[in-house]
């Protein structure tokens, strides 16, 4: 996609318009953290902000329309800028060509989404959640784990075509994880992505600062398996890398807890049960041929 309207305005004229509204975008996301007797007049001059850059724009640059409805959106009901949100939100629809990438639209739908929901239209609202691409539990900060837990099965599933069902479960998990990606980034809610550790800094921490002996991990990962937590116990093990690489009983809890892994996905998850069973250098038999 591109932006038409830059070529109206020189490169300076579209920056200049264009940080003028982040500046509102900032503005807004801050107000919150404003003394209540100075937030009115505070929003106020952040709508205004917004307006000017729309006005020295022409109206015309997607950035800057954007952002308006955005901001315009999510504003309480006493500052009387829904009806300029649903204007400039169905603007950002219309000239959709305009926008810098076809994900600028997954905000605006979801904005729009709200509004429906505000106005008494869940249908509506529905049909924008699921144009914007966004989920409600990413949405609300759920940890990618949890989401996962959930076990989610979209309505009317089991009572379909069961030949779908299969292909459903192999995909889900990595549908929910690309999903998680794209809309979370990089620094998830958990703080990962934030600082940067090794597989030795967690041997270090669970080691050399915690104190887990060989014995107590034995321990540890053979409860973890009784309890059916595999992941859980895989986990540990990964953090302790290779401390324990000798330790004849670690070895016997690792082969255990990766076999019952494999034994989980080998029906649901092909490339988990690849990768589970390269941990521990099982061979996996061809299945013969029929004749």
């Amino acid at each position: 996609m591109h932006e038409p309207a830059r070529t109206k305005l020189n490169c300076r004229q579209y920056r200049s318009r264009v940080r003028g509204s982040a500046i509102g975008l900032l503005r807004a996301q801050n107000a919150s953290s404003v003394w209540l007797w100075h937030r009115m007049g505070y929003v106020k001059d952040t709508v205004a902000m917004l307006e000017q850059a729309k006005e020295l724009s022409g109206g015309e640059v997607y950035v800057v329309n954007w952002i308006a409805g955005i901001v315009y959106a999510q504003l309480p009901g006493r500052f009387h800028q829904k009806e300029a949100a649903r204007r400039e939100l169905a603007w950002c629809v219309e000239n959709a060509e305009k926008a810098p990438h076809a994900g600028w639209l997954r905000e605006v739908y979801y904005q729009q989404a709200k509004l429906a929901l505000a106005d008494g239209d869940p249908g509506k609202a529905q049909d924008l959640l699921r144009r914007s691409g966004y989920q409600n539990a990413i949405r609300r900060g759920d940890e990618r784990g949890a989401i996962h837990q959930a076990n989610l099965i979209p309505p009317g599933l089991l009572n379909g075509r069961a030949d779908v069902y299969l292909p459903y479960l192999i995909l889900r998990e990595h549908v929910i994880d690309r999903l998680y990606d794209q809309n979370v980034g990089y620094w998830q809610p958990d703080l990962q992505g934030l600082a940067h550790l090794t597989r030795a800094d967690h041997v270090e921490l669970l080691v050399d600062y915690l104190g887990v002996s060989e014995r107590q991990l034995v321990k540890t990962l053979e409860h973890l398996s009784a309890d059916g937590k595999y992941e859980l116990a895989a986990s540990l093990l990964e953090s302790c890398g290779d401390r324990f690489e000798h330790s004849p009983s670690v070895a016997n809890a690792r082969r255990v807890v990766y076999l019952k892994l494999m034994e989980k996905h080998q029906n649901t998850d092909p490339f988990e049960f690849i990768l589970y069973s390269g941990r521990i250098r099982e061979q996996t038999p061809q299945l013969a041929l029929p004749k």
